[in-house]
């Protein structure tokens, strides 16, 4: 099926979408001021060492510190880790190894997340088009995609090679199928001179500083997205697509024909349909064939996927209609998944089904789905409840993430407080108030929208001595209010003394 790759770039934005049969399939986007970290080296600082979590805190000279785990401490630095790891022994105490104000150098695998820092390791790896780079390793491997037994194996041998006895790690990325020895070998040079300057650099840098940043966003793209399976390059930049063509000249000739300009006054992701599907993401139903549907709720926990026949009555019988729903949602949840950028534990319920047969059929539909995504998913069997649990690996926030913020209202929890509920409790209030108030009182409400509202269908009742004053405010949340006693006449005039 044909692929096209499509770069968005804006002032601020690159959006970098790519498109599978003309259907949107991932989609990304980076602003060009320092938002993505993975990748990015820094020399920090140790902040402070947690011998509980078996976790240090490091210093960025960012907003928030860096977690580091014991479990991604590997590397020259830390002999004794190393060590234990080569013996199978148990690794020693983190805060052995470690203290506050200790330079170390850590690399970014996971951005900020919610009120997270970013995920930290010290085993740095350096990626280019065809190679990644481990000065920290000893080993040679190849990208888990590349299926084929006997390119693997010459993958593996042209690498072996390369590296010699002594050489840092190599692995051979997916769009390394099919590469010459000749590409390999370049590739691996511009990896070894880039990691020469930066080691050569680290005895005299300042701590906390970054040390390393990635490509430019569209490079980037380009990098990581442009395999040899896509047919076009579509950039909305005249310039850009010159630097694109030089670009990929160098690392990857055949894929700089591929790259056209894009000379319409329409937007790019527009005219593709982009944004539309864009839009469709934001919601949590997702219609299925034949009137099914998903329902998908992101939490901060785990990702939640409900599966409902809806209006869809299409089997011979109930079993037949459950299964054709269930394949249906299968068929869908991969590609789901890969658009929106869901990640982490993700639980799907589908439909409860009494055959293992059908049980069987939809939980491999939805692996063969999974199995072209080219983050690892690794999913259980049907548990007794009818759920399907899955982890997919993540390292950059969700579509929803980026694309949104929480409510300022409700905090992100998309539920307000019941305005029917919060005009009871106003009503009560003021009867409280109202009590404990001497005759001529007044009271004041002050309420927000939806709470005016009923008030006026309901007002509160009082004693006919007391005077209420409601009063709307665009300063208080709809469902809110505000109550206070206002002193009487008598009180306020002014005394003959």
């Amino acid at each position: 099926m044909s692929r096209t790759l499509l770069l968005d770039v804006g002032r601020e934005l690159t959006r970098v979408a790519l498109l599978e049969g003309g259907r949107a399939e991932a989609f990304d986007l980076a602003r060009h001021e320092g938002s993505r970290l993975v990748g990015q080296l820094f020399l920090g600082v140790v902040a402070r060492v947690v011998p509980g979590l078996q976790a240090a805190f490091i210093d960025l000279g960012l907003d928030r510190a860096g977690f580091l785990h014991s479990k991604d401490v590997r590397g020259e630095a830390f002999p004794a880790i190393t060590a234990a790891r080569s013996s199978g022994a148990p690794l020693p105490p983190l805060e052995s190894q470690m203290k506050a104000g200790d330079r170390v150098l850590v690399q970014v695998v996971k951005d900020p997340l919610g009120s997270k820092g970013p995920r930290l390791r010290t085993a740095p790896t350096l990626p280019s088009r065809l190679l990644v780079l481990m000065p920290d390793a000893q080993h040679v491997g190849v990208s888990q995609r590349i299926e084929i037994p006997e390119e693997r194996a010459r993958l593996a041998a042209i690498l072996r090679g390369l590296r010699g006895k002594e050489g840092p790690g190599l692995v051979a990325r997916t769009v390394a199928q099919g590469a010459s020895a000749a590409a390999l070998a370049a590739d691996r040079r511009r990896l070894l001179d880039l990691w020469a300057r930066l080691d050569a650099a680290i005895p005299t840098a300042l701590a906390p500083s970054c040390l390393y940043e990635d490509l430019p966003p569209a490079l980037a793209a380009l990098r990581d997205w442009a395999a040899p399976d896509v047919e076009r390059i579509i950039i909305n930049d005249d310039a850009l697509c010159e630097v694109a063509k030089r670009y990929l000249d160098a690392v990857d000739p055949p894929l700089a024909a591929c790259v056209e300009p894009w000379g319409r006054p329409q937007g790019l992701l527009t005219a593709f349909g982009v944004d539309a599907a864009l839009e469709a993401a934001r919601q949590p139903r997702v219609p299925l064939p034949g009137g099914a549907h998903l329902v998908v709720e992101e939490t901060e926990a785990l990702t939640a996927i409900d599966v409902n026949t809806g209006s869809f009555v299409g089997g011979k019988d109930a079993a037949e209609t459950l299964l054709a729903t269930n394949l249906a949602a299968a068929d869908a949840i991969p590609a789901l998944l890969r658009f929106r950028n869901l990640g982490g534990i993700v639980v799907i319920d589908f439909i409860d089904m009494v055959s293992p047969a059908h049980r069987a059929q939809v939980w491999d539909r939805l692996a063969r789905g999974c199995a072209a995504d080219p983050s690892t998913v690794r999913i259980s069997p049907f548990s007794p409840l009818g759920l399907v649990e899955l982890s997919r690996k993540r390292v950059r926030p969700s579509l929803r993430a980026q694309l949104e913020e929480p409510c300022s209202h409700c905090d992100g929890l998309g539920w307000r407080p019941a305005a029917s509920l919060a005009a009871a409790e106003a009503r009560d209030a003021v009867a409280r108030a109202a009590a404990a108030l001497a005759p001529g009182g007044q009271l004041q409400l002050t309420v927000g929208s939806a709470l005016a509202a009923q008030l006026r269908r309901r007002a509160p009742a009082l004693p006919s001595a007391i005077e209420l004053i409601l009063e709307e405010s665009d300063g208080l949340e709809p469902e809110r209010f505000a109550l206070g006693a206002r002193p009487s006449e008598d009180d306020e005039a002014p005394s003959d003394a």
